[in-house]
């Protein structure tokens, strides 16, 4: 009942925002970029130290620039850390992303991983995250 009820307040405001200024979606977009990125410095101890010198209050989609870029090979070294949902680890993530196929695999009951076929060939047997496979980690409140 509680997602139904999200997705009616999404669905309602993507309606209403049909409508809006150019400063109310700049705020909008404003607003939800600081949600997102508090939540992640709060959740994951990895983002929390790679943007603990900026000003979250602050930052603008025209500051993007500013925040710390992250690499594959820094995400991969740090992967527990990386996680806003601390319940995930690379000991659980890694064997579903290697076991997804042609259906997504489901993790904890609430995240999907996806495999993408770049090539008509399919072979499941990746390295970690690699591109063709997908995690939606569910950052954001």
């Amino acid at each position: 009942m509680k997602r139904n009820l999200r997705t009616y307040a999404c669905v309602a405001e993507q309606f209403a925002s049909r409508t809006w200024t150019s400063a109310q979606i700049e705020q909008k977009q404003a607003d939800d970029l600081r949600r997102l990125i508090a939540y992640a410095a709060e959740h994951s101890p990895f983002h929390r130290r790679r943007l603990e010198k900026l000003n979250l209050g602050d930052l603008y989609p025209s500051d993007l620039s500013l925040l710390p870029i992250m690499t594959k090979a820094d995400m991969m070294a740090s992967l527990d850390e990386v996680f806003t949902d601390r319940r995930l680890s690379r000991r659980i993530v890694e064997p579903a992303l290697a076991d997804t196929g042609p259906k997504p695999n489901v993790i904890l009951e609430q995240y999907v991983s996806l495999a993408s076929f770049a090539s008509a060939e399919y072979s499941p047997r990746c390295e970690h995250v690699e591109a063709g496979l997908r995690l939606r980690y569910g950052v954001g409140p």
